[in-house]
């Protein structure tokens, strides 16, 4: 009927969402626990997938989506004012996975990894002897934020 191919339409898009959101996590966090970089062109790719969902889904331009961005583009503002000290490459993964998620869950995934990323910060700083300016590879947090949050939510 119309109505199972619909939900089977939209479930394997979901699984491709997946997919994807897997795959640039998963390449980034290594790369950047590993290099301290990642890879814009798999940002590239996340992005404009995230732009061809929310076009498919006709939600390109709504509220929906401009509050799914903010966090990123305030992510970035805060990289150019902070001078790098947020990264830049960190804030693009925030902007792109704000297009695959309801605002309230990329706000979460931030929360999740900001508060971790804070806790294993605290951990370098006094047990491991690190000092402050000490880097931390930021996108396996974001990994870690956005698996509890898909989990719970």
């Amino acid at each position: 009927s119309a109505v199972n191919r619909w939900k089977r339409r939209k479930m394997m898009f979901e699984i491709i969402k997946l997919a994807i959101i897997i795959f640039a996590l998963t390449v980034n966090s290594v790369s950047d626990v590993k290099k301290r970089k990642i890879s814009l062109g798999i940002i590239g790719i996340l992005f404009a997938g995230g732009v061809l969902f929310r076009i498919y889904d006709k939600t390109l331009v709504s509220f929906d989506t401009l509050y799914c961005l903010i966090p990123g583009v305030l992510t970035i503002l805060l990289s150019f004012v902070s001078k790098g000290s947020v990264g830049l490459g960190d804030a693009l993964m925030i902007l792109s996975l704000g297009l695959y998620m309801k605002a309230n869950e990329i706000l979460s995934v931030i929360m999740v990894a900001v508060t971790l990323a804070g806790i294993v910060a605290l951990v370098c700083v006094t047990v491991l002897k690190k000092g402050r300016k000490y880097e931390l590879p930021f996108i396996p947090f974001l990994y870690i934020g956005f698996v509890v949050v898909r989990c719970i939510i």
